[in-house]
């Protein structure tokens, strides 16, 4: 019989992941919408399935100063003329299919994170539509990125809507503003406004359902934003206090070779962004690796030698 030695008070390391979650509060309110003047604007590249107007996109464009994104920070930023902008490292390509919306897991992780303020199948008409600018002094300098006078969708025979997207230096605020424009909205318009992590799938994202003044979260959006329609996301603040460790224990005291038997954590702090890892090592040697796949408060394994546990 091989003996089961457990270190009875789950240890607390310091390898938390918290970055599969978007951490942002959201709020809605109106204000005004004032049109950049003297900004500049970037060269698109082209794109392989349009005009540069209409799918064009620019990677690496400076921010200004150092915008922490959901706990990263970052200096630049890509935009596409497709209503969405992206820190991502490797940025989009020739080969990328931007006009259609998918904050799920549309684009590779080479172009996550992204930052929607209104995901379609835009037009931009012309390329000097497309203008950023970084306003104000340090430490409270605010970056404006402005698709102006866009047809939604490309189909559109006239401008629909304006739009920014604002980084805010000091706070790491992003707000969404907007401003209605004659032109009516055309064909399939389903568009995605809200954030991504780098990550993909569920939790990876956080999606508006429409565009009222309060709206609700997850699906696409049909429906312009008022003029003036503000969108702030703003950076949740990180833990107050340590989490509590809980207590480990085992269903058997030893375990013939190779016999499985159940590791339970008990009395642990649950929440968004705490993970588990279970992890052995020969008894006393204080060598320890991680069990592969035991990433839950109860899991099952076995052993060949006696053998410490600890999570």
């Amino acid at each position: 019989m091989k003996k089961i030695y457990l270190l009875f008070t789950c240890l607390f390391f310091t390898f938390i992941i918290i970055k599969a979650q978007v951490n942002y509060s959201f709020s809605a309110s109106s204000g005004t919408y004032i049109s950049i003047s003297g900004g500049t604007s970037p060269t698109l590249l082209p794109n392989q399935n349009g005009p540069d107007s209409d799918e064009g996109f620019a990677n690496g464009l400076p921010i200004g100063f150092s915008f922490t994104y959901n706990g990263t920070a970052y200096t630049t930023i890509g935009v596409s003329a497709n209503g969405f902008a992206y820190f991502g490292s490797g940025g989009l390509s020739y080969a990328s299919n931007t006009f259609t919306n998918n904050l799920t897991s549309g684009q590779d992780n080479t172009v996550r994170p992204i930052i929607a303020p209104l995901w379609d199948d835009l037009d931009l008409q012309a390329n000097a539509n497309l203008q950023f600018t970084t306003s104000g002094s340090a430490p409270n300098r605010i970056f404006t990125l402005q698709w102006a006078n866009v047809k939604w969708t490309y189909s559109g025979t006239s401008a629909a809507i304006s739009f920014q997207l604002k980084l805010f230096e000091t706070t790491g605020v992003i707000q969404f503003i907007y401003n209605q424009e004659a032109g009516a909205l055309t064909g399939s318009a389903s568009a995605s406004i809200g954030l991504t992590t780098s990550a993909t799938g569920p939790g990876a994202f956080l999606s508006l359902q429409n565009a009222t003044t309060s709206p609700t979260k997850t699906a696409t959006i049909n429906v312009k934003p008022a003029t003036g329609q503000i969108y702030t996301f703003t950076p949740l603040s990180g833990c107050s206090s340590t989490p509590t460790s809980g207590t480990s224990s085992s269903n058997f005291a030893t375990a013939c070779s190779n016999q499985a038997f159940t590791l339970s954590l008990t009395g642990q702090t649950s929440a968004t962004g705490i993970g588990v890892q279970w992890q052995r090592s020969n008894t006393g040697a204080n060598t320890w690796t991680n069990i592969i796949g035991a990433t839950t408060a109860i899991v099952t394994t076995s052993q060949t030698v006696d053998s410490d546990y600890r999570c």
